[in-house]
């Protein structure tokens, strides 16, 4: 799960409220629910890579995991239509692996073992992003926007071995690495009175956590 947590952050798209007064105030702030879909495609080769160095089958990690969070981000207006931004974000996310065939080749269960072992990932996804942003302001209702981001990436995880739904052990894999991160997006604040937009944004964002680009 260390890995899941760390591999290509896919797409994310969030809602949140942002402060702002009429036209273009020097700050704005924003905060909301955020759905990020991490691509593990990455994380795949990394397990085979493992599974096959120590003589053990492949474990099924999958394509992608969609995961619930939160985005926060603070932005000054320099004038009408650009702006510095910064955002942070975090996701959680959650994998299900079978790997009751590892163990039977480990010689932890007999060849005709039928109960499946599941290991149960959870980890944290941060990121920490800062640019510019570019806004068109023409109508005061409806305001779209452009943005580069580029900055940096954390995560951490635990993995849980279980069966019949019974923890037998816990244990952080990876506890915890950092690194770099970039992308962009676009979006646009819809107006709900004169100092307050929902905003709806959607970013992709490549990150170099465990050696994923």
């Amino acid at each position: 799960m260390t890995k899941v947590a760390c591999l290509a952050f896919g797409l994310c798209a969030w809602a949140g409220f942002a402060a702002a007064q009429e036209g273009s105030s020097p700050w704005e702030v924003s905060g909301g629910y955020q759905y990020t879909r991490v691509d593990l495609a990455g994380l795949q080769t990394q397990a085979n890579l493992l599974t096959s160095s120590n003589g053990l089958p492949n474990v099924n990690v999958g394509n992608h995991v969609n995961t619930n969070g939160f985005n926060i981000g603070v932005q000054e207006n320099l004038n009408s239509w650009f702006s510095g931004i910064f955002t942070l974000t975090g996701s959680y996310p959650a994998l299900a692996l079978d790997v009751t065939p590892q163990l039977k080749t480990l010689g932890f269960l007999p060849p005709d073992w039928t109960t499946k072992y599941v290991a149960k990932a959870s980890g944290q996804l941060y990121t920490f992003m800062f640019g510019p942003q570019f806004t068109l302001r023409r109508s005061a209702y409806v305001q779209p926007f452009v943005r580069p981001l580029v900055g940096g990436a954390y995560a951490a995880a635990k993995v849980n071995a279980s069966v019949n739904g019974t923890n037998l052990a816990a244990t952080d894999l990876v506890p915890s690495e950092g690194g770099f991160a970039l992308g962009g997006g676009a979006g646009f604040d819809s107006r709900l009175s004169s100092h307050v937009y929902l905003r709806t944004a959607v970013d992709y964002v490549k990150t170099t956590l465990f050696n994923a680009t």
